[in-house]
């Protein structure tokens, strides 16, 4: 099939796409205007959408009505949403269809690599208006913004250990949430039994040498004595769970779990910079978003000046500026509801610090670029002088230790220590990866990927959690968005190839 031809099939399908949805937003419109009542606003429509299928997920709808209870109730109050979509698609065909020259054809192409590039952060954004929707404007709320890097920080940690396990080669780690347990029962011990009563230093130190002991014994057992790595982590999956749940047994049989940590524990990671009562505007925490903001221009900016010094391709400027641009307006918007929320969380400090370390070593190094290498073809990368067995070691002493730091986040947040803890972290960890654009072969993937998974998965479960939808409904939509970023990951290749 010639190029030609399949630019047509493409426009085609663009613009009986683009015909469906305007005709269903016209149709919306109309029932809209001719058969809402004087109070029957799109506002009122949109809540009397989200009522049916609150009722429709609680049992509380005839099942012979809910076919044209939702369908109608959705065209009415979405039909402006319906007529942009429509128009969108109708707007890719028509491009696509006069894209007749060489330039518009390669022009076309770019677009639909950007945009296939920001997937994720397209979904990200739409599930997020989503859920804005239907929680009407809580979602947005300052409470559930800090609420969200609260409660996602250590899937920010540990996912980002865990791509750099899964850049060698699709090599996960089981272990890390059996691990979680484990360090937490003995920093529980050390900081809150009176045999130990440690201050929170040593017991800082002390938990990270543990967990640095262990990530060389597996980084040993995986990269010397070639045990494959889910073999090895699932090991300390089974043992280290077992064995944190005995020692919380023995400190405290009554609960089996340890409390009253130091204050200042908590306050590193779980705190607040310049705290204020929420709903007190914070400065400290927007001023620090002014300075990130403005860091993020200057560094995109200084990054295409560098690039054409050197002769390499680069963003145009509109580019630069748009990029720029949405980053800055992303951060400002972030830190002006965290000022509204009490403050700068240290949660959002050590994840965000932890991500752009890992962004800088993976982008602009050396060790950084040998994983890729190693995770596209090892044999390949031992032939060119790359110690693959080092780089294999470093990948899970790497984990161990950023386990480690999400153990004490944990903990802190918590208040406490106790047998379920990290229960299925290692899944969230490898889910926000997979989901983030991660292969799951090996030897592709960024750090910023994985923040996007991993903030999509957070949306998810947050607006699933605020719509008071069925935990096992929340286990199906999470395991479908696995799945889809699966076979989207698969299908690109294909198409690559």
């Amino acid at each position: 099939m010639d190029q030609t031809r399949k630019r047509k099939i493409l426009a085609a399908v663009f613009a009986i796409l683009g015909a469906i949805i305007f005709i269903a937003g016209i149709i919306g419109a109309i029932h809209a205007i001719t058969r809402a009542t004087g109070t029957d606003s799109i506002g009122v429509l949109r809540s009397k959408t989200r009522e049916t299928l609150s009722g429709i997920l609680h049992n509380e709808v005839p099942k012979e009505t809910i076919p044209s209870n939702i369908i109608i109730l959705f065209f009415f109050a979405y039909f402006p949403e319906l007529l942009v979509v429509g128009a969108i698609f109708l707007a890719a065909g028509l491009m696509t269809f006069l894209a007749k020259d060489e330039n518009r054809s390669i022009q076309i192409k770019k677009v639909t690599g950007v945009l296939k590039d920001r997937t994720m952060l397209i979904a990200l954004v739409l599930v997020y208006l989503f859920f804005t929707d239907m929680t009407v404007g809580s979602l947005f709320s300052p409470a559930n913004f800090t609420a969200l890097i609260d409660q996602n920080t250590y899937v920010f940690i540990l996912g980002t250990g865990m791509l750099m396990c899964m850049l060698t080669g699709g090599n996960i780690d089981l272990s890390c949430g059996a691990v979680v347990c484990l360090l937490g029962a003995l920093g529980g011990v050390f900081m809150s039994t009176q045999a130990m009563a440690m201050g929170t230093g040593v017991s800082i130190l002390l938990m990270m040498l543990i967990g640095i002991g262990y990530g060389m014994i597996l980084g040993f057992l995986i990269a010397y004595v070639h045990i494959p790595p889910w073999i090895a982590t699932l090991t300390g999956f089974l043992a280290f769970r077992g064995l944190g749940t005995e020692i919380l047994s023995v400190a405290n049989p009554d609960t089996k779990s340890l409390t009253n940590f130091p204050d200042g524990f908590k306050s590193i990671f779980y705190g607040r910079v310049f705290p204020t009562a929420e709903g007190v505007f914070n400065w400290p925490c927007f001023i620090f978003g002014l300075l990130a903001a403005g860091l993020v221009v200057l560094t995109v900016f200084m990054t295409r000046k560098n690039r054409l010094a050197k002769g390499y391709e680069a963003d145009s400027i509109q580019a630069a500026a748009a990029k720029s641009g949405i980053g800055a307006a992303a951060i400002l918007l972030l830190t002006y509801k965290l000022a509204y929320g009490g403050g700068l969380p240290t949660t959002l400090l050590w994840a965000a610090g932890i991500v752009l370390i890992y962004s800088f070593i993976t982008s602009k190094t050396t060790i950084g670029r040998h994983f890729y290498v190693v995770g596209s073809n090892i044999e390949a990368a031992r032939l060119s002088g790359v110690n693959t067995r080092r780089i294999m070691f470093v990948a899970y002493l790497n984990m161990a230790v950023l386990t480690s730091i999400a153990t004490m986040a944990n903990m802190a947040r918590f208040g406490n220590a106790f047998a379920n803890a990290g229960k299925n972290y290692e899944m969230d960890a490898i889910s926000a990866c997979v989901v983030g654009g991660v292969s799951a072969s090996g030897g592709a993937g960024s750090v910023l990927g994985m923040v996007i998974g991993a903030t999509l998965i957070g949306v998810i479960n947050l607006g699933m959690s605020l719509i008071s939808l069925d935990q096992n409904y929340q286990r199906v939509v999470k395991g479908v968005v696995l799945l889809g970023a699966v076979v989207f990951d698969i299908l690109s290749k294909k198409k690559q190839k």
